[in-house]
């Protein structure tokens, strides 16, 4: 597990796909697949005698449940020489990557925010440093630089709590 969630050291002449830590990353966005686009566009409009935020705030802690169990169980399955401060990292990231999901495939659908997020890990393993995505390789994570991972994951949360004023646009008939 510590092997996976290494990475790939970016050379020139040798260009390689983490095939492992892709997974791992990926994993949480496989798990979850559909189930929030299907559980805000076809189930909330039968039980909307509660709010909009209410279901919401239920559904996040559903998502991050599934997140933080995949996390925890990597670190647990890792102990032997993981970075504490990396696992912390990887687990903060990763529940806000998941949120972020969400929020892309209610707007957009599952199968379109997938793709967004395999084609945003496939760039950041050819690049040393995109935000948030890099730093998810132990072998690009820097204590100096992940202040501002931080700053862009604290963005992020913004953009997650700014959702319930984006489902006016969706066709909850479609």
């Amino acid at each position: 597990m510590e092997i996976a969630l290494q990475g790939a050291t970016i050379t020139m002449s040798t260009p390689i796909l983490p095939i492992n830590w892709f997974f791992l990353v990926m994993s949480p966005f496989m798990v979850i697949g559909d189930y929030i686009e299907k559980a805000i566009k076809r189930d909330y409009p039968m039980v909307n005698t509660i709010s909009v935020e209410m279901y919401l705030l239920i559904v996040a802690m559903q998502v991050i449940g599934v997140t933080s169990f995949m996390t925890m169980l990597w670190g647990l399955t890792s102990f032997k020489n993981i970075n504490l401060l990396f696992l912390c990292y990887v687990y903060l990231a990763l529940n806000i990557l998941t949120l972020v999901y969400g929020v892309i495939s209610t707007l957009l659908g599952s199968v379109i925010g997938q793709l967004i997020f395999i084609s945003m890990l496939l760039l950041a393993t050819g690049d040393t440093y995109i935000p948030v995505l890099s730093s998810l390789m132990k072998i690009h994570f820097s204590e100096n630089g992940v202040y501002l991972d931080i700053v862009t994951l604290i963005l992020l949360v913004i953009v997650v709590l700014w959702s319930p004023y984006l489902l006016e646009k969706i066709d909850f008939n479609g």
